[in-house]
């Protein structure tokens, strides 16, 4: 994600990402659909327990993290609780296939709400990725014969689940880490702006 230009700055930069993480039920679930394609498809990249649904991800430098984290969580604060429902599967051909998701209006609200900060989330004319539809992968990177032998079944296959979000992580990790931590835990609240400043700072 991060560019030759951000490698070279002086200041430390790190790479952030916005996730929903379903429960560990659902989560399950999900990895057991993944572990079909596993089985048969050794050569398909899938990730076993990367079950979040990407929001954002986006750098920014160290020292503005706190500024960042404040207003982030001063949005999640502002948010309902909303559900969304897993409906089968899409694809993006020729390489992609993921959970579908219905339309959901909080989801939609709460791109409205990250596109109004993406100031905050970026770095040296680095524009944030903010997901223009919710999803998550099944798998990924298959070669045009996997993905016409995947995609002819999970064509017609159903699944459905229903989630409710509450919240969303804050993910981060250093400059040629792997491995992402756990930031924050930025709730869904649905307080108005004067009770967010009393929480806040009390």
């Amino acid at each position: 994600m991060i560019s030759k230009i951000l490698q070279e700055t002086p200041y430390p930069v790190y790479d952030y990402e916005l996730v929903f993480r379903p429960t560990e039920n659902l989560r399950r679930r999900l990895d057991l659909v993944r572990k079909t394609v596993q089985q048969k498809a050794p050569t398909a990249f899938y990730n076993l327990g990367r079950n979040h649904l990407l929001l954002a991800s986006f750098s920014q430098y160290a020292m503005m993290e706190e500024k960042m984290v404040q207003r982030l969580r001063r949005m999640a604060m502002s948010m309902p609780p909303f559900k969304m429902s897993l409906e089968n599967f899409g694809a993006f051909a020729p390489h992609v296939i993921y959970f579908a998701f219905q339309p959901s209006p909080g989801f939609n609200r709460l791109q409205a709400m990250l596109r109004a900060e993406k100031h905050l989330m970026k770095v040296i004319n680095q524009e944030p990725r903010i997901a223009g539809m919710p999803k998550i992968v099944v798998a990924q990177k298959l070669d045009i014969s996997l993905f016409e032998q995947w995609w002819n079944y999970f064509e017609k296959k159903k699944f459905h689940a229903s989630m409710l979000v509450d919240s969303m992580l804050l993910l981060r990790r250093r400059q040629g880490e792997r491995h992402w931590q756990i930031l924050d835990r930025l709730e869904f609240n649905n307080l108005p702006a004067e009770v967010q400043q009393g929480t806040l700072f009390s």
